[in-house]
C-alpha cells in the first residue's frame, strides 16, 4: 500500500499501537491506495508486475513507472527477443505489432515520492474522519457545522499533489 497506518496516525492522533483499534482503517488505506493508482494510471510501489492486453502499434506504455528491469515480452504467445526496446515508459517495437501482449517487469519506486505519500496521507485523514458521515451534506457537532458536497472523492489538493505523476499514455486525463 502507498500509506500504513504508521503514516497517519499522529495527524490522526491515534494510539501508539493497535490498529486493530480502527478496524474500518485498514479498509480506508487499502482503498486511497488503489484510488491514487486509478487516478494516476500507474502503480507506485517497486515490484514485478505483468501486464497483458490487446494492442496494434509500436508501442505499449506501462504502468509501474519507473521501469527498472524487463524480464520478458510477448506477443500471441511468441517471444520478441530482439524487436523492442524501452523508452521512459513504454516499450517501443522495430515493427508495427498487433495482438495480445504480455510484458513482464519490475518498475515502481524504490522511495515512495513525499508528494504522493502526502496526498496519501490527507486523503486517508479526510475519509477516516467521515467514516461515520459517509453521504452527509452536512455534520454538526460542539465545534460547528461542516459541510460537504456529499460525494467522496479525492480532495482537490490530493488531486493538485499528484498531477505530476499522472501516467497519460496510460489514460491519466
Amino acid at each position: 500500500m502507498i500509506v500504513e497506518y504508521e503514516d497517519v496516525k499522529p495527524l490522526l492522533r491515534l494510539e501508539k499501537s493497535g490498529a486493530d483499534k480502527y478496524p474500518v482503517l485498514p479498509t480506508i488505506l487499502e482503498q486511497v491506495s488503489a484510488a491514487i493508482e486509478n487516478h494516476c494510471q500507474r502503480f507506485f510501489l517497486l515490484d514485478e508486475y505483468v501486464e497483458s492486453e490487446y494492442f496494434e502499434g509500436r508501442e505499449i506504455p506501462l504502468k509501474a513507472l519507473p521501469v527498472s528491469t524487463i524480464k520478458a515480452v510477448s506477443v500471441d504467445g511468441k517471444s520478441q527477443a530482439l524487436n523492442w526496446r524501452i523508452r521512459g515508459d513504454r516499450i517501443v517495437f522495430r515493427d508495427h505489432m498487433d495482438g495480445v501482449y504480455k510484458i513482464t517487469y519490475k518498475g515502481g519506486f524504490d522511495e515512495l515520492p513525499p508528494d504522493v505519500k502526502r496526498a496519501a496521507v490527507l486523503q486517508v485523514c479526510h475519509e477516516f474522519q467521515r467514516s461515520d458521515h459517509i453521504g452527509s451534506t452536512s455534520v454538526t457537532d460542539p465545534g460547528g457545522t461542516v459541510e460537504y458536497s456529499g460525494q467522496l472523492a479525492l480532495l482537490k489538493e490530493v488531486v493538485r499533489l499528484l498531477a505530476p505523476y499522472r501516467n497519460f499514455a496510460k489514460g491519466g486525463w
